[in-house]
């Protein structure tokens, strides 16, 4: 075979690597549409069944009903329509890759096989799995979330396989306290699921009460449509998601836009994952005595507990390797002293990872000042040679951790 022919084999192989991936984002894209409209047609044929028993009852409800009619027709076509495309782009992806199979053998008969370019290897949905375990502690947590995970691979093989699967909520609540990872977690969720096929993206869309609950009559509606509109195809995490219900108020909208949420989830299965998060006991609250619907929804929970001391300190261990630090052994003896008495007696205000956070901010301040006072300025940077000592700029010693009764969160 002529290295012409073996070129132009490789380039058709790449172009229908191309178009492949490019039809099936379209045939996707056409399907989802079709199943909207079949969605839509649905619920206008219940509402013409009301406006038809209406008209029975009463005489009137005609004109309601004729634009119900007329709809529907539209819907069915515009689906069928729909569907027909996303046919037609499989049928072509089929020609295409059998003409490529024809090409494939006439190298064979040539003389000489020519190999198959590779095509770039798939997104590996064990990735995410791997990042989770790169957190530091959180056991139970990993746990849950490879089991939900498991179970929503599961699910996908079967629904490709063709097989049923029983009604599933896949809609999550995180309870714990402020930075035990649960937005992390959230976004390793997101990249699970969009390598199951479950999302089209792994995009995470934080929000959080302001962002649905308006200030006056209709305002909710729209906020909250206009943000689920915003996070489709992708997660949607509410964070202190319990201050949707406020029971002490009685011009509160959060109960609107737990009403708005749920139509959403509705409306949009398949298209959007929401996950509800905030300290336990008020979302305990928020199940208990908002909108009933939200149990039914919303039935798994995982738990983030506090980081223990030990695990504090390797999160800043973890922040000094990213950033080019290194602790010295008195900053390591003196950081876990400080952090384990910080953890023993931590309040309402305690952070987790975030605490740390700020005690790693503190750690390079008090370096800073340290570095550019008194000798050691001097040795930090070398008029004779042009050098900056490195080290220097790279080691925290003990002077450089606070002690816990100078740190404060």
């Amino acid at each position: 075979m002529s290295s012409d022919n073996r070129h132009s084999l490789a380039a058709l192989q790449k172009k229908f690597d191309m178009h492949e991936q490019a039809a099936g984002d379209m045939i996707w894209h056409w399907r989802r549409r079709a199943e909207e409209a079949e969605a839509e047609c649905a619920y206008l044929k219940e509402a013409l069944e009301a406006a038809d028993a209406l008209s029975a009852r009463h005489g009137n409800g005609l004109e309601t009903a004729a634009y119900y009619r007329e709809r529907i027709r539209e819907l069915e076509e515009e689906r069928d329509q729909l569907h027909r495309i996303a046919t037609d782009l499989g049928t072509t992806c089929n020609r295409l890759e059998a003409r490529l199979a024809e090409l494939g053998e006439e190298t064979k008969v040539n003389g000489t096989a020519q190999a198959r370019p590779a095509s770039p290897p798939p997104k590996s949905s064990k990735q995410p799995v791997v990042h989770l375990n790169e957190l530091i502690g959180l056991t139970t947590v990993k746990r849950e979330v490879e089991q939900l995970m498991a179970l929503a691979e599961v699910r996908a093989k079967r629904s490709a396989a063709g097989l049923p699967n029983p009604e599933m909520s896949l809609h999550l609540i995180f309870t714990g306290n402020p930075g035990t990872g649960k937005t992390t977690v959230a976004r390793i969720v997101a990249q699970r699921y969009q390598g199951l096929g479950l999302l089209r993206t792994a995009k995470v869309t934080e929000a959080s009460r302001s962002d649905l609950v308006g200030g006056y009559i209709g305002q909710t509606a729209i906020k909250t449509r206009a943000l689920v509109e915003k996070a489709l195809d992708g997660v949607l995490f509410i964070d202190e998601a319990y201050a949707l219900h406020r029971s002490d108020s009685g011009t509160d909208y959060g109960m609107e836009a737990q009403e708005e949420l749920l139509k959403a989830l509705e409306d949009h299965r398949g298209r959007l994952i929401v996950i509800l998060a905030g300290y336990a006991e008020p979302m305990a609250a928020l199940l208990r005595d908002g909108n009933p619907g939200l149990r039914s929804r919303f039935n798994t929970i995982i738990d983030f507990p506090d980081y223990t001391a030990d695990e504090l300190v390797a999160i800043f261990e973890q922040f000094c390797a990213g950033q080019g630090y290194r602790l010295t052994g008195g900053a390591e003896r003196k950081l876990r002293r400080t952090l384990t008495r910080v953890y023993r007696g931590r309040g309402k205000q305690f952070g987790n990872g975030r605490t740390v956070r700020n005690l790693f901010e503190a750690c390079l301040k008090r370096q800073a000042v340290r570095l550019t006072s008194g000798s050691e300025a001097a040795s930090l940077f070398r008029p004779f040679t042009g050098k900056i000592d490195r080290a220097g700029l790279s080691t925290l010693s003990d002077a450089d951790i606070p002690s816990e009764t100078e740190f404060r969160e």
